[in-house]
């Protein structure tokens, strides 16, 4: 089953996110069936759904570093520090992907895309329909996170900053201490990893993908899905929560390396580099996982 995610009409003069009076309904996000990964010969490989070219169109060459698919775009950092982007091109996504031989880290989102350059700053294009693009803050991030329409970073004194939409409170209710090491953007939700360990997130809550974050400090790793949330645990333990429909209660008892929570699936590499996914798998997200040995996996869920 494919998640969509339609926004309301522009009726009012000037709507919260800053869309004007008179200007077409704000984009629909569709959040894709399709999952992307790094092999360990550096190439990318990505499957599931097809339809914009997501999967077939992934490059064949060799020197990727690391993968993020979005709505319906794949967006993979070369070694080399170029952004190479692919499938729909809708909001620009694709042509508007910087040349320069720069950036350090990418993330897609649900139709846009923000890079993370070597200086530190952060660089975001595509649809801005919500300030996603033109309100990337100034000054130097340690890492960057695309969301639906909003993102979400972490500075240089471990404070989180997010901007875009905040239909949610997904960006005003991001946390005011400096305490965190990473941070990752759902649709309408976040969560964050303190130094501490532990968990922490804000936003949407209808499939207590915030409330059920585990209280316990030990984890390692964070990753916001559509309406779910997977975390890492210093043992290699995978704990997800949120939608079931995602396959929640479903969470292999195998030990990760990396997790990733996606639309309505989730992915994870495991200790031997084999990735393995779970949830829905109406395009074969799941299924369709192949063979051989991975550096990392992304279960498109704009993290």
């Amino acid at each position: 089953m494919r998640r969509v995610c339609r926004r309301g009409l522009a009726v009012g003069i000037v709507l919260a996110g800053g869309l004007l009076l008179g200007v077409a309904p704000q984009a629909s996000a569709t959040h894709t069936e399709t999952s992307c990964g790094v092999k360990l010969n550096d190439k990318v490989k990505c499957w599931g759904d097809d339809t914009l070219g997501q999967a077939t169109d992934a490059p064949s060459q060799k020197g990727f570093r690391s993968v993020s698919a979005g709505g319906e775009h794949v967006c993979a950092l070369k070694r080399s520090g170029k952004v190479k982007c692919w499938g729909d091109d809708g909001n620009s996504q694709i042509t508007d992907a910087p040349a320069a031989k720069a950036f350090r880290a990418v993330s897609a989102g649900a139709l846009h895309v923000c890079a993370l350059k070597r200086s530190g700053k952060v660089r975001c294009w595509g649809n801005d329909g919500n300030g996603q693009v033109s309100d990337a803050p100034s000054g130097k991030f340690r890492s960057v996170s695309a969301g639906d329409d909003f993102n979400c970073g972490v500075k240089p004194n471990d404070k989180v900053v997010c901007w875009g939409d905040n239909d949610s409170d997904q960006v005003a209710d991001a946390p005011s201490v400096k305490a965190f090491r990473a941070v990752s953007a759902g649709d309408n939700h976040a969560c964050a990893l303190k130094r501490n360990d532990k968990i922490v997130c804000w936003g949407q809550d209808d499939y207590e993908q915030v409330s059920g974050a585990p209280a316990v400090k030990a984890f390692r790793a964070i990753s916001a899905g559509v309406s779910h949330s997977c975390a890492l645990k210093r043992n290699g333990k995978a704990k997800c929560w949120g939608d079931d429909e995602a396959g929640v209660g479903g969470t292999p008892a195998a030990k990760f390396r990396s997790i990733s929570a996606g639309g309505e699936h989730s992915c994870g590499v495991k200790r031997n580099r084999r990735v393995k996914c779970w949830g829905e798998d109406g395009n074969g997200q799941v299924s369709d996982a192949p063979a051989g040995k991975f550096r990392m996996v992304d279960g498109g869920g704009y993290n």
